[in-house]
């Protein structure tokens, strides 16, 4: 299981994160790393699992002094065999009726 990022619920002091949390469930282990260019702290977003072992991250927030939305068009990527990162950019949208 791979977190990144994010945000505490219900905590009264507020912290972003910028890690990744791994939980290896083989070794039953935990570990955290902040990956060499990922992205800028990130929370509110969607992650999917491809079966290559890339997890691809679309939209959500990002803060850097201050909370501002992530362009949809900016696809961050992580492939969890390297565990480096990759950005893509959407050049074209097509939208479907």
């Amino acid at each position: 299981m791979y977190i990144f990022g994010g945000a505490p619920v219900g905590s009264p002091v507020i912290s972003y994160f910028n890690d990744m949390v791994i939980l290896d469930t083989v070794e039953s282990s935990w570990s955290i790393s902040t990956p060499v260019n990922s992205p800028m702290v990130r929370y509110d977003y969607t992650a999917t699992l491809l079966s290559n072992g890339v997890i691809i991250y679309i939209g959500g927030r990002e803060f850097n002094q201050a909370s501002r939305q992530v362009d949809i068009k900016q696809i961050n990527l992580y492939d969890t065999k390297s565990q480096t990162w990759s950005v893509k950019v959407c050049i074209k949208i097509i939208y479907i009726n």
